[in-house]
C-alpha cells in the first residue's frame, strides 16, 4: 500500500490518539496516519495558516476510507471551508467525491484526504 507521507499539513501539528491516549513524533505515523499501537485513526490538532487561533482537529484517511457525511478540507485549503461528502462514485480508476456546495472531488483511491472531525 502506497505511504501517505505526501498530504497537505499545517504548520502547527499534534498527533495524538484518542484510544490509547498517547501522543506520537511525525515520524511514527506519518506513512499510514494509524496509531502503531490500536491500529486506529491518529487525530492531528493543527493551527490555521492564516489564523492561529483557528485550531482544528482533522483525520487523514485513504480516498478510499472516506464515507459520506465525512468533512473534507480541501487540498491547499487546509484552514478554510470543509464540505461535506454526499456520496462517492468510480470515475475512471479514479474516485469521485460529491462535496455539498464545491463540487466533485477526483482523486486517486491511495490519495491521503484530510478530514475535519472537530476543533480544540
Amino acid at each position: 500500500m502506497k505511504s501517505m507521507g505526501g498530504i497537505n499539513r499545517l504548520p502547527v501539528e499534534k498527533y495524538s490518539c484518542i484510544n490509547c491516549e498517547k501522543d506520537y513524533d511525525d515520524e511514527d505515523v506519518r506513512n499510514t496516519w494509524k496509531c502503531p499501537v490500536c491500529n486506529e485513526s491518529i487525530h492531528v490538532y493543527a493551527e490555521g495558516y492564516n489564523d492561529p487561533e483557528n485550531h482544528i482537529t482533522i483525520i487523514r484517511k485513504r480516498a478510499s476510507e472516506v464515507e459520506k457525511g465525512d468533512l473534507v478540507l480541501l487540498p491547499g485549503h487546509l484552514d478554510g471551508e470543509s464540505y461535506m461528502v454526499l456520496g462517492i462514485t468510480p470515475v475512471k480508476g479514479k474516485l469521485g467525491i460529491g462535496l455539498k456546495g464545491y463540487t466533485q472531488l477526483k482523486v486517486s483511491p491511495d490519495e491521503p484526504i484530510n478530514c475535519r472531525v472537530g476543533s480544540w
